[in-house]
């Protein structure tokens, strides 16, 4: 206010001796500043200095102007006319102070703070504005959000404890804490505290301790303060915000019933809504969704804010509100949360069954990335409203959006079944394929897929396929519907013979219930059959009788019933029946393996190997179930104990291969070469081959027998057809001569893999290893349009360029690298980059670079050089502040780095220029510990504390 009077007063008093036009003018002028109408004043003093340019009165009325538009925050003006009067007039010490003042404070209100610093550099330390601009320039620092220079600046005022001394201190402690320094922010609140000025801000004040005590984690402190504020000036606006503040602590520490106090103290406004949000946001986490809905029900009406509406519709869709909460969710679609509205859009119409709805909300995607968390299940639910809604093509295409990223069976057997109901008989034979290749083990889908496939080409007229699918799968599982769909095509193809005894049942008898129940379960109406079965039982044929109770049992396995085909099964024994003794224990064992009971299935089987014809089956299944429990040690004892027996044996091959599978799982490799060996010379057909050869391989390679991989690589590759395996093979040649260095064979394998980005990949880094440059680089550049190559391609071609001092070329690939989203080279590429920018003196693109690397690659090896670069860049830009602060930043950072010798001598040399030889003599003396030799050079400037 003091400055507003003074600045008033200066105004309103002018020289009234003038020409007459003139006189009358400023009488004018003078009346309007009376009134305060300074835009009309401001149009009058503009105008008098038109009109009387050489009036004696044009030195004043620029004064006059000058001020006006300082009052009228028009400081751009405000500016032009003090510089304007610095620049043409001799002025006494105290105005020049005085303007110089003004110029700072204008500077600062523009945000021009290098020519505040101009300025305010000009004032005498002893005039009455120096303090004055201190602390102006440094509260418009702090507005500005720059609290280091605000601190820098207002920490002036500390040593002369003037008439700004107080409000200095608060706004260095307001500064400390917007800053993170919240201890310091205390000290000098402290000193506020105890200061002399009598009109404290104690609101502020206590808001301001309650904060930092809160940021430093001791709550109690701040909950007094936060206390005290609201209590004692409930009518500040830091009562408001100390409330909001308590709301917030109450929260964290779940005392729901203080928090609910400090919300209902609160008024109506931004603080009340803000603790509203924190109240729906506490009960939302904690699955109160009613009181969430509640709370976020008082501000989504007047907010705009995407996390209330997301917060208010997702607490109505788990409090089952789904249809209101499905308009909150449309209005997110535009802002951060649009993954989450389509998402619960979606799921909403998806559970209501509205698929056409769900086809429509998502028609739109295009490839659109989506949340990871969402995006999965939202293609299940888009492919499955397809299905169901009869677009089995857009259904396949969604689920293979999932297939390809997850390569789960789940997702493939549904591709399986839309397949089916397109009748693509094609892309069927191409999943059936993958299925059976990738899932050889997989029990959960197993029968619905080849019923999926068999039907498929049932319908399509390709019975024999059919059959062999329906053959296919009975050649290794069990499963009567299956077994029904094969009858049926074998009574279609009047394969009379394998049919007979299902078929010549027509009188009306037990044995013709027996058969009725047969065909029954041939068609897979379990129900029926289990009727037909349990009569046929009643029958007063002993035969009939085993036959029902036997088919019974059977009944159940198929039906899935595993514990009532245990019970039936156990019960046909217990009767005495032997003709199916056999078959009984095994669909027992078999039942028991499926519930995962795989003891009592183990049980079962040792009981099942002493009937003839079943030892060595009893015994491969027993192995099946440790395998499948994940004994493998176990697993391969057994399976080496049954081709010990018989080598020769119908399940000697199949043992022998599990037991390979099951020390490769034990990483037993010198016994898994051992058994590949046996294998490979005794089964030399066998559709395991390829298998086997790559697990004997893959067990040279982890024990180091290089020689022996080679030459079982070399042998999968001439003998075996499959492409994967070949491209595996080749590829894995290629590695060991590369790394061996026989790069000649390493080119020759090279070029057989049947993946040519890989190929060329391998053939550019042999060339280069080579030193055969241009062929290396005719490679590298056929991969540059390859995602998985590109940036070690990329790579590789720019520090051949950068080697070769050819900068233009090196940046352009360098650019390829950094730009790349993922890659091991981006850190290298990063400060590369750096490097040439600083070669060819862009210093501002080098330090953006340098900046990168010490950021984002934390870890990285070049970390420690890109610290030291930018300081080196800092101070070929000329900012030898930050050049300065750089170096002792890596000081810092890096006691006993490579380059601290550099940094110090840097240090010494820039103080030296800045005559700031105290500060230049502390790293001098580090710098002659550590080097004496090197710190010789600056002994003269030392001299004399040498002497001493």
């Amino acid at each position: 206010m003091k400055k507003k009077l003074t600045i008033m007063a200066f105004l309103i008093v002018l020289n009234t001796v003038s020409f007459a036009g003139e006189k009358e003018d400023i009488k004018y002028i003078d009346e309007l500043y009376k009134s305060k109408n300074y835009k009309v004043a401001v149009l009058e003093l503009e105008g008098f200095l038109k009109n009387y340019p050489k009036s004696k009165y044009v030195k004043t009325i620029q004064e006059r102007l000058a001020k006006t538009y300082f009052l009228e925050k028009n400081h751009e003006k405000s500016k032009k006319y003090f510089d304007i009067l610095l620049a043409n007039y001799r002025l006494k010490r105290k105005e020049k102070n005085e303007f110089y003042y003004y110029q700072t404070i204008n500077c600062a209100y523009l945000r021009n703070f290098e020519d505040a610093i101009v300025y305010q550099k000009n004032l005498d330390v002893k005039s009455e504005y120096y303090d004055k601009a201190i602390y102006e320039l440094g509260k418009e620092y702090y507005k500005s959000g720059e609290y280091n220079k605000a601190q820098t600046e207002l920490s002036k005022l500390l040593s002369s404890k003037g008439n700004y001394y107080d409000e200095g201190i608060l706004y260095l402690a307001l500064s400390s804490y917007n800053n993170g320094q919240y201890v310091k922010s205390i000290v000098y609140l402290d000193e506020y505290y105890n200061g002399t000025e009598e009109d404290k801000n104690y609101p502020l004040m206590n808001y301001i301790y309650g904060s930092c005590y809160y940021k430093m984690d001791d709550i109690a402190k701040a909950e007094g303060y936060f206390k005290e504020v609201a209590a004692n000036y409930p009518e500040n606006t830091y009562a408001q915000r100390s409330l909001l503040s308590l709301v917030s602590i109450y929260r964290d520490m779940k005392n729901e019933a203080e928090m609910m106090n400090a919300v209902a103290r609160l008024k109506k406004g931004k603080e009340a809504n803000t603790a509203y949000k924190l109240v729906a946001e506490y009960n939302l986490n904690k699955g109160d969704y009613s009181s969430s809905a509640e709370y976020y029900e008082k501000i989504v009406s007047m907010s705009d804010d995407p996390s209330v509406i997301y917060g208010y519709a997702y607490s109505l869709f788990k409090k089952g509100e789904k249809t209101k909460s499905l308009n909150y969710f449309k209005n997110l679609s535009d802002t951060e949360y649009e993954d989450e509205s389509l998402y619960y859009s979606v799921l909403i119409n998806y559970e209501k069954n509205k698929y056409n709805d769900v086809l429509n909300l998502t028609k739109n995607l295009n490839g659109r990335e989506i949340k990871s968390i969402y995006n999965e299940n939202l293609y299940l639910m888009m492919a499955s409203s397809a299905y169901e809604t009869g677009k089995y093509k857009l259904s396949r295409k969604y689920y293979m959006e999932v297939y390809e990223k997850s390569y789960r069976k789940d997702e493939l057997y549904k591709i399986i079944v839309v397949d089916s109901k397109i009748g693509d008989l094609k892309d069927l034979k191409i999943r059936f394929d993958e299925y059976r290749k990738t899932f050889v083990r997989d029990q959960q889908y197993k029968k619905d897929v080849y019923l999926a496939v068999g039907a498929s080409y049932y319908t399509a007229g390709d019975i024999a396929k059919a059959q062999s699918v329906y053959e296919e799968y009975l050649r290794s599982s069990r499963d009567e519907k299956i077994l029904g769909n094969l009858i049926a095509i074998l009574l279609n193809e009047k394969q009379y013979e394998k049919m007979s005894k299902y078929l010549n049942m027509q009188n009306s008898s037990s044995e013709n219930t027996y058969l009725k129940g047969i065909a029954s379960l041939g068609m897979m109406k379990y129900q029926d059959a289990e009727s037909y079965f349990k009569k046929a039982s009643e029958s007063k044929n002993n035969e009939t009788k085993e036959k029902a109770q036997y088919n019974l049992m059977k009944t159940y396995f198929s039906w899935e019933k595993y514990s009532e085909a245990v019970k039936t099964g156990e019960s046909y024994l217990e009767n005495g029946y032997g003709r199916n003794k056999g078959d009984t224990l095994d669909k027992i064992a078999l039942s028991y393996f499926r519930m995962g009971e795989y003891e009592k299935s183990r049980e079962t089987y040792e009981k099942l190997e002493g009937i003839e014809g079943y030892g060595d089956y009893a015994l491969f299944q027993t192995g099946e179930s440790f395998y499948s429990e994940g004994e493998y040690k176990e697993a391969s004892k057994v399976y080496r104990d049954i081709y010990n027996k018989d080598p020769k044996g119908k399940y000697a091959e199949d043992s022998l291969y599990w037991e390979i599978n099951s020390l490769y799982n034990l990483e037993e490799f010198e016994l898994l070469k051992k058994s590949s060996s046996e294998f490979l010379k005794n089964y030399k057909k066998s559709t395991y081959r390829g298998n086997v050869m790559l697990f004997s391989a893959d067990a040279n390679m982890a024990s180091e027998d290089f020689q022996g991989a080679i030459a079982t690589y070399k042998e999968l590759y001439d003998t075996i057809e499959d492409e994967n395996l070949k491209e595996n093979s080749a590829s894995k040649l290629t590695e060991i001569y590369y790394q061996s260095n026989n790069l000649d064979d390493a080119l020759l394998w090279a070029d057989k893999i049947p993946v040519k980005n890989k190929s060329s990949y391998w053939k550019a880094i042999t060339y280069d290893k080579k030193g055969e440059v241009d062929l290396a680089h005719t490679e590298y550049k056929k991969l540059l349009e390859d995602e998985k190559y590109r940036d070690r391609a990329a790579f590789n071609l720019a520090n051949y360029y950068f080697k070769k001092e050819n900068y233009a070329e090196s940046k352009k690939y360098y650019e390829i690298v950094d730009k790349s989203s993922e890659s091991q080279y981006k850190d290298t590429a990063a400060f590369q980059l750096g490097v040439i920018y600083e070669k060819e003196e862009d210093y501002n693109n080098a330090l953006r670079m340098f900046t990168k690397v010490n950021l984002l690659y934390k870890d990285s090896p070049l970390k420690e050089s890109s610290v030291i670069k930018i300081a080196v860049v800092y101070e070929a830009l000329g900012d030898e502040k930050e050049a300065k602060k750089s170096y002792n930043d890596f000081l810092d950072e890096y006691k006993e780095s490579k380059f601290k010798d550099f940094a110090l001598e840097k240090l010494i040399s820039m103080n030296l220029k800045e005559e700031n030889k105290k500060e230049a003599v502390l790293y001098y003396e580090e710098l002659k510990k550590r080097s004496p030799e090197k710190s010789e050079k600056y002994i003269e400037y030392f001299e004399e504390g040498e002497k001493q």
